[in-house]
C-alpha cells in the first residue's frame, strides 16, 4: 500500500507477487551458504590497485542525478544506512556534492584503501522464499557501491549493448523479459515448423565463474573493470540476521551478487561467449542435417535462455557441452 501511494506501482505489483521472506532461522543459514559456495573455488588473486589520479568516469551532474533517483522506503542497508540518509547531501551546501561525487570516483575507479574496500564489500542479505521449501539469496551491497555501480552501468549502455550483441536482453534494453518472450513469439508465428527450448540454470547467479565474468568485461567494458575487480577478487561475505538476533557470516568465492548493479552486467558479460559457442554449434548441427541454418538462435536474459530451431538441430541444446572445463561459465545443472 505505501509503494502505491507514492506512485511507485511496479514496486507494489512486485511486492504483492512476491511470495515473501523464508524462515529466519538456523537452517536457512546452512540454506544459503550452500547456494552462495555450492562447489569449492579459490578466491582470484587481488589485481594491483590503479595508480594516480582515476579517469573522469562520470560528470557531477550525473552523481546529483542518480542519488536522487534512488528508491523511497527502501529497506535499510549493513548498518542501517538508507537513501534518505544520503540525499541530505542534495540539500547541503554543493561542496557536500562535489564531496560525495569524488567518493563515487574512487569508489568507481578502484582507488580506495584495503580497509575501505573490505567494509564496502560486505554485504546484508535477505532470503526470499521460492516455490517448495527453496530459497533465494538477496544481496543488498553498501549503498556507495550501489550508487558507483549504477553509474558506470548508465554510463556507457550503447556501447555495452553493441558489445554483447543483438541477442541479449537484459543490458540496455527496457522491459528485457517482456521483449524476450515477443521476440520468441513473432519467430514461431513466422514460422510454425520452429521448434523453442527454454534453458534454465539452477543457482546461475551464485555459481557464475567470476574469471569468465572478469575476462570478458575487461574485453567489453575495460574501463569498469576496476571496480568490478575491488569486490570479485576477493572472499564475499554476506551477513544474515536469523529471527533470534544471531549474525551468521557466509562466504563466497564464486558467482555474482543479486543486488549490485554491476551483476547483470558481468553475469552477461561471462554468458555472452558461452551463449555465442552454442548457437553456433547448434548452426553447425543444422548444416549436418541439412536444415535452414539461420534459422537457429539462442536468445538470453541473463540466465534465461531461449533456443529457437528446426526440429531435428533443437535437440542438442540440451545435450551440448562446451569442449573443455576452461569453457565453462556455471558449474550446476543446466535444465530443458
Amino acid at each position: 500500500m505505501r509503494k502505491a501511494l507514492a506512485e511507485e506501482y511496479s514496486r507494489a505489483a512486485a511486492l504483492l507477487a512476491s511470495p515473501g521472506l523464508a524462515p529466519l532461522t538456523p537452517e536457512t543459514a546452512d540454506q544459503l551458504q550452500a547456494l552462495l559456495q555450492p562447489h569449492a573455488v579459490p578466491a582470484l588473486a587481488a589485481a594491483p590497485r590503479p595508480a594516480g589520479e582515476g579517469p573522469n568516469l562520470f560528470f557531477r551532474k550525473d552523481s546529483k542525478q542518480t542519488l536522487r533517483a534512488t528508491p523511497k522506503g527502501s529497506g535499510a542497508a549493513l548498518g542501517g544506512g538508507r537513501w534518505e540518509h544520503w540525499r541530505v547531501v542534495l540539500a547541503s551546501p554543493s561542496s557536500a556534492l562535489t564531496a560525495f561525487h569524488e567518493v563515487l570516483l574512487k569508489v568507481a575507479s578502484g582507488q580506495v584503501p584495503e580497509i575501505i574496500a573490505a567494509a564496502l564489500s560486505l554485504s546484508k542479505l535477505t532470503p526470499l522464499r521460492k516455490a517448495g521449501s527453496g530459497v533465494r539469496p538477496i544481496a543488498a551491497p553498501n549503498l556507495l557501491r550501489r550508487v558507483a555501480g549504477r553509474l558506470l552501468v548508465r554510463g556507457g549502455k550503447k556501447e555495452l549493448v553493441k558489445a554483447l550483441g543483438r541477442r541479449q536482453f537484459a543490458i540496455g534494453t527496457a522491459a528485457g523479459t517482456e521483449l524476450l518472450a515477443h521476440m520468441v513469439r513473432a519467430l514461431t508465428e513466422d514460422d510454425p515448423q520452429l521448434v523453442v527450448t527454454a534453458l534454465d540454470v539452477r543457482n546461475a547467479y551464485c555459481t557464475a565463474s567470476r574469471a569468465a565474468c572478469l575476462g570478458a568485461l575487461a574485453e567489453t567494458a575495460p574501463e569498469l573493470l576496476p571496480c568490478a575487480e575491488l569486490f570479485c577478487r576477493r572472499e564475499s561475505q554476506y551477513l544474515f540476521w536469523d529471527g533470534s538476533g544471531r549474525c551468521h557470516t557466509l562466504r563466497s568465492t564464486n558467482g555474482v551478487d543479486q543486488g549490485d548493479p554491476l551483476a547483470p552486467l558481468l553475469f552477461a558479460c561471462g554468458l555472452a561467449p558461452r551463449r555465442q559457442e552454442l548457437e553456433e554449434a547448434l548452426q553447425e548441427w543444422a548444416r549436418e542435417l541439412r536444415l535452414y541454418f539461420r534459422r537457429v538462435g539462442v536468445l538470453a536474459f541473463l540466465d534465461d535462455v531461449a533456443v529457437t530451431a528446426p526440429a531435428g538441430a533443437c535437440r542438442g541444446s540440451a545435450a551440448y557441452r562446451p569442449a573443455g572445463e576452461e569453457t565453462r561459465f556455471v558449474r550446476d545443472t543446466v535444465r530443458p
